[in-house]
């Protein structure tokens, strides 16, 4: 997939922030790793266009990896809940978010309610303290 200001332009953003990419990019035509490396973007515009030309897979594999990211921040203040590690690693597994059984999307959305209650747990007893 190919960025540029006439593929930005096509997805009716907001003018502000559409002319900064202008301004500072005139002649920029590149995929998406490269869009997301420019530094006078902001994080929210780059997602803002990721969503908007990703596929389901492609969007579910960047959010795997944003959430992968930061799960060792997690994992380093309570090191034995491994809920959000099980999700994350089960979503590694699938190969087409578009076409998942029935028996796949139990699967996630268990993994998913157990990661969920982890983190309002700790919400809660951090909220206590």
């Amino acid at each position: 997939m190919t960025i540029n200001k006439t593929v930005i332009s096509k997805l009716n953003p907001c003018k502000d922030r559409f002319d900064n990419f202008v301004e500072k990019y005139p002649d920029f035509n590149g995929n998406l790793d490269s869009f997301l490396d420019l530094s006078n973007i902001t994080y929210s515009d780059k997602i803002w266009v990721g969503v908007r030309l990703l596929t389901r897979n492609e969007a579910v594999g960047f959010s795997i990896l944003c959430a992968d990211s930061v799960l060792c921040i997690f994992e380093e203040r309570f090191p034995e809940d491994k809920r959000p590690r099980e999700l994350l690693e089960h979503l590694k597994t699938i190969k087409d978010f578009d076409n998942l059984t029935e028996e796949e999307r139990k699967k996630i959305r268990a993994l998913r309610n157990a990661a969920t209650a982890a983190a309002a747990t700790y919400a809660d007893a951090d909220a206590a303290a």
